[in-house]
């Protein structure tokens, strides 16, 4: 689980890796954001070489599920986390 202050700012960032440590791009990533089952941001993570990154500032306490895909090759993953905002 994540942890945020209300009122913090900052990137949630992801390095994605391969077992084989072969090279490869990701070609894209998505995301949505959840509060109580609801859908409250969606769009394009930003792409940095093999590293996923969102700015999350969240708008009010409780706990959010964040959850993103991406796309490298052939293949499409997804991966979700838990965020408590106190």
């Amino acid at each position: 689980m994540i942890k945020f202050l209300l009122g913090e700012s900052r990137p949630l960032e992801f390095e994605i890796t391969q077992k084989d440590n072969e090279p490869f791009v990701i070609r894209d990533s998505s995301y949505e954001l959840y509060k109580d089952n609801v859908v409250v941001d969606s769009g394009n993570m930003e792409i940095s070489d093999h590293i996923l990154s969102y700015i999350f500032t969240p708008e009010s306490r409780g706990f959010y599920l964040f959850k993103f895909t991406y796309t490298i090759g052939e293949s499409t993953r997804a991966a979700q986390y838990h965020i408590n905002v106190d």
